[in-house]
């Protein structure tokens, strides 16, 4: 059974540029099933999560990256099991400290019907957009709000597991204010010969209305 990270004090998060380069990594291997070494997606610390090292690179690969993805995250939002299995993470709170910014969202969702697991990510605002929905409360954020967020324009979708039968993610009160963060990838058999192969990893997060962060005012607007 995997072992959760020791806690430590979090910093802000994964900052955009290395949210983009993590996830367009996972993409490619996804895309096109190159064996990319683990450590070019960024390999666990020695705080990580132990768990068995899957002898595929491929998909050790893409264990480690959602690894990196998650334990990188300042905060949790929601999980959900329905329509489609869900993990929602507030990436950082730099731009509006105490409010959940509609770039600041991380959404992992689940297509069983494709056996893949995509990445959502909001564009970073630019100058030119004055209209940029404000950031809300963490306790705002309900599936209703990311189903509306995801299917804004400048919402990106990007594959970034395939081959997958399962993806399961299951949470569970933890020490200190946490919620320890476990997820399961289950990828089918390549050969009638072979087994389907599980990757899995913990981590121990916030969740969302218990992160670090300054007092804020409370806002509206939507992802």
């Amino acid at each position: 059974m995997p072992r959760p990270a020791t806690p430590r004090r979090r910093h802000a998060g994964l900052a955009t540029t290395e949210l983009v380069l993590v996830v367009g990594a996972l993409g490619v291997i996804a895309a096109a099933g190159v064996i990319v070494a683990p450590l070019s997606v960024g390999a666990a610390p020695a705080d990580a999560p132990r768990a068995v090292a899957l002898d595929d690179p491929q998909r050790e690969a893409v264990r480690l990256g959602i690894l990196e993805l998650v334990r990188e995250s300042h905060a949790l939002l929601l999980t959900r099991d329905a329509p489609a299995t869900e993990l929602a993470l507030w990436t950082s709170d730099d731009r509006s400290p105490g409010l959940v910014d509609p770039d600041e969202i991380l959404v992992l969702r689940f297509s069983p019907t494709v056996g893949a697991v995509a990445a959502y990510l909001r564009e970073p605002p630019t100058e030119e957009d004055a209209d940029q929905a404000p950031g809300v409360p963490p306790a705002l954020v309900t599936g209703a709000l990311l189903d509306v967020w995801r299917d804004r324009p400048r919402t990106t979708r990007s594959v970034i597991a395939a081959g997958l039968e399962e993806f399961r993610v299951v949470t569970t009160a933890a020490p200190g204010n946490r919620r320890a963060v476990r997820v399961h990838l289950v990828w089918a058999p390549r050969r009638a010969d072979e087994d389907a192969v599980e990757g899995v990893f913990e981590v121990r997060l916030p969740p969302a209305d218990a992160a670090p962060r300054p007092p804020a005012e409370a806002g509206g607007g939507v992802p």
